[in-house]
């Protein structure tokens, strides 16, 4: 396969987890009934999240498409689809688990879902900052804040 179709491909399957995990998670939040604990209410931090995250797999796959030898779209659609995933998992097991209990199958796997992939999403966004705009380290010398920045958010 060659770069181009290979980076067409990441980006069109960027796109479409990313939207169909977001029209899910909005589905399920949105359609909570009211009277839930206030914590567990779907409000406008989780919708921007979703928002924030598609957003992402967008710019994602344009410079996929656009610049298929630029590791920043990678990054990008890697943010988005763990960022999106933990949200999602996030919906999913409240209407699994505290809501509706038992509505939906495997809420505790999608509980720790939630938690699981935290370091990798913090660890995608501190190297969107490291390697912005070109997908590479400044200069050779960046090399160790690179490790340290991978090692303080472990």
């Amino acid at each position: 396969m060659n770069p181009r179709a290979r980076a067409l491909t990441i980006a069109a399957g960027t796109a479409g987890v990313v939207l169909s995990l977001s029209a899910w998670g909005l589905y399920l939040g949105l359609t909570r009934p009211s009277g839930v604990e206030p914590s567990f209410e779907f409000g406008f931090a989780p919708a921007l999240f979703f928002v924030s995250q598609t957003v992402f797999a967008v710019v994602g796959a344009v410079i996929l498409v656009r610049r298929n030898d630029n590791r920043m779209g990678r990054l990008f659609c890697l943010a988005a689809i763990v960022a999106t995933t933990v949200n999602f998992s996030e919906q999913y097991a409240i209407q699994a688990l505290i809501v509706d209990p038992g509505s939906l199958p495997a809420g505790r796997a999608m509980a720790w879902m939630t938690i699981a992939p935290g370091f990798t999403i913090m660890l995608a966004f501190a190297s969107l900052v490291a390697l912005y705009p070109d997908g590479r380290l400044p200069g050779p010398r960046w090399r160790p804040f690179l490790w340290l920045l991978v090692l303080g958010v472990g």
